[in-house]
């Protein structure tokens, strides 16, 4: 009896560690750092991991309560179809990137892209759940014994991932903002974010691509 506390804690551990490396897979680090690449503030670009965080754990708490709560199964094809629409919104957001919008002189210019990152950010995260949570719920259900458990399990891991994209946005912001009178710098960073996030956009679509042809 005294070893179920501790197993519980070191669950709910293991929960947030998952979430914090969930969030350094590379689709994610594009997703976010496109965006990322088009503000000069590092606090509105915490906001774009944040939103993404946000839009994943909103999608595996919904979708995890419906499978833990009543038996239900998430559909491959969902999933797939998520993965391809993923794989087409970082093609975009890196053509976005490599447009090469200059950093904004005037800040409502820039905190009116900002919140429309947001709101992109958001969707993206959306996507990534459904493309992930099968996965993820299929462990959480095999892992935990009842629904408050899961609960709180996929809180946490959703904390994790959150805090792990802020860390993710601030990587790629500071030395953009450090090269920001450095124009050559500056313009040669967005250019390989742009680009990453372009090459692995591609790279899903084709990993995906027999999952197309079934829609």
């Amino acid at each position: 009896m005294e070893k179920a506390p501790f197993g519980f804690l070191t669950l709910l551990l293991f929960g947030f560690i998952l979430g914090l490396r969930h969030a350094f897979e590379t689709d994610h680090i594009a997703a976010v750092s496109s965006m990322v690449s088009q503000t000069r503030s590092l606090k509105r670009a915490s906001f774009f991991g944040i939103a993404w965080g946000l839009g994943h754990t909103f999608v595996l708490l919904v979708s995890g309560i419906l499978v833990l709560a009543f038996k239900l199964t998430i559909p491959k094809q969902l999933a797939n179809l998520s993965e391809l629409l993923v794989g087409v919104v970082l093609v975009l957001v890196g053509i976005d990137a490599l447009l090469g919008r200059k950093n904004n002189i005037h800040a409502h210019v820039d905190k009116r892209q900002t919140t429309l990152n947001i709101y992109k950010a958001f969707s993206i995260g959306v996507l990534h759940g459904l493309a992930g949570s099968a996965a993820l719920i299929i462990l959480i259900s095999t892992a935990v014994g009842t629904l408050a458990a899961g609960v709180v399990f996929m809180l946490l891991f959703g904390t994790g991932s959150i805090l792990g994209m802020v860390a993710t946005s601030m990587m790629i912001a500071i030395p953009l903002r450090h090269t920001l009178k450095l124009s050559q710098i500056n313009r040669a960073l967005k250019i390989i974010v742009g680009g990453a996030s372009i090459l692995i956009g591609l790279g899903i679509l084709f990993t995906f691509r027999a999952s197309l042809l079934k829609f």
